[in-house]
C-alpha cells in the first residue's frame, strides 16, 4: 500500500486533533485509543506516527486478503485498493449494522460495476470523493474470471498466490 508510506498522500499530523467525525485522531489517520495515553492538543513523534500506520497498514492489508479470499477475488492489483477501503473506513467497512452492506453483496456475487456504483452514491463519496474513485475503477478493473479459487495442498487460496513460495508451507 505505497500510497500509505506517502503522508502527502493521506495526509499527517502529529497533534491529536478531532477528525470530521469528532474521533481523536492523530498521526496518518489513526484513532486514538484509550492505551495511546494521548488527549487532544498533545504532540506524538514521526516515528510513533511511523510505529501506528505502519501497524495499521498491515491490518488493512491483512483485512483486504481476507475479504477477497471471501470474496474469491484474484486480482493481484486489488489488495491495495482493498486495503485503502479498510485503513480508512476500518476492518468491519462491510458488516452491518454501518457497513456498506450493499457494496459488499455486489462484490460477493461479482457484480463489481453495481459495488462501484453503490460506493459512489454514499456518504463516504462526499466526504473523499477520490478515494472513492479510486476504488470504484478498482472495482471495475476486476477481471470478470477473477472470482476462481485454485488449491494448494489443503489450503484454499486466490490462483495468483498458488505461484508464491510460502503459499504451499
Amino acid at each position: 500500500m505505497r500510497h500509505l508510506a506517502d503522508p502527502a498522500h493521506e495526509g499527517q499530523r502529529l497533534d491529536v486533533y478531532f477528525d470530521i467525525r469528532g474521533i481523536p485522531t492523530v498521526g496518518v489517520g489513526h484513532k486514538v485509543l484509550p492505551q495511546d495515553n494521548l488527549r487532544v492538543g498533545d504532540r506524538i513523534t514521526q516515528a510513533q506516527s511511523n510505529a501506528f500506520l505502519r501497524r495499521e497498514a498491515e491490518r488493512a492489508l491483512d483485512a483486504a486478503r481476507q475479504q477477497m479470499t471471501q470474496a474469491r477475488i484474484t486480482d493481484p492489483n486489488f489488495p491495495n485498493s482493498l486495503g485503502l477501503v479498510n485503513f480508512q473506513l476500518g476492518t468491519n467497512w462491510n458488516l452491518p449494522p454501518n457497513g456498506f452492506t450493499r457494496t459488499w453483496a455486489d462484490i460477493m456475487r461479482g457484480g463489481y460495476d453495481q459495488a462501484a456504483a453503490e460506493a459512489g452514491q454514499s456518504r463516504w463519496a462526499t466526504q473523499t470523493p477520490v478515494r472513492v474513485q479510486q476504488f470504484q475503477n478498482a472495482l471495475r478493473a476486476l477481471p470478470r474470471g477473477s472470482r476462481r479459487l485454485r488449491r494448494s495442498g489443503s489450503k484454499l487460496l486466490p490462483a495468483w498466490a498458488v505461484r508464491l513460495p510460502w503459499a504451499h508451507s
